[in-house]
């Protein structure tokens, strides 16, 4: 079941995977400042190309958040097909980044977490289209609010428009026992 031709996923939306991994190699190589400045700044990530690097980097996202509503059969909004071949555009799609407190907690102890996950995808249909999505890459969690109004503790909206995005922050439905664990394991460690 493709949801994208071979032609849209490997040659045309080539620079947006770039981007990804470019971003995702970023994380990957600065995990300890990131989480000890809550910020990611894009020009540290793509030098002097960070405006267009972004932007590609907003199009992986909408690749994504395309394939998963395509995935459950929910319609794509038109904005979203529309900017993909756009320099500059307008969206109803906005993005926020935050750290999961809990997995943060989980790294700095060195516990197995989970790395690259989906959350789940809300779709409402009032007399507006707007749909809330998650996904996950170790600690850093992606929310995508389409037409609808990102919750404020969960980071800076962005819509390719900024060049540092400011981390929120959660926790998880960890059990008491769970973080009781967690924490006791970070005060052996100090």
């Amino acid at each position: 079941n493709k949801i994208l031709c071979n032609y849209c996923n490997n040659t045309r939306t080539q620079p947006f995977d770039i981007a990804y991994s470019t971003f995702i190699d970023y994380i990957n190589k600065n995990e300890d400042l990131i989480l000890h400045q809550r910020f990611i700044d894009f020009q540290k990530i793509y030098g002097d190309e960070f405006e267009e690097q972004q932007r590609n980097l907003f199009k992986y996202f909408v690749k994504s958040i395309g394939c998963r509503l395509a995935h459950f059969k929910h319609k794509i909004p038109k904005d979203l097909i529309d900017l993909l071949n756009q320099d500059t555009f307008q969206t109803g799609l906005v993005i926020t980044f935050a750290v999961n407190e809990d997995k943060a907690l989980a790294r700095n102890n060195k516990i197995s977490i989970d790395a690259v996950g989906n959350g789940d995808l809300f779709h409402y249909e009032d007399s507006i289209l707007n749909y809330e999505y998650s996904e996950f890459y170790k600690w850093l969690h992606i929310f995508y609010y389409y037409n609808n109004i990102p919750r404020s503790t969960l980071g800076s909206e962005w819509i390719a428009n900024k060049q540092c995005i400011y981390l929120g922050n959660f926790t998880s439905n960890l059990t008491n026992a769970d973080r009781q664990k967690l924490l006791m394991d970070e005060s052996i460690t100090k």
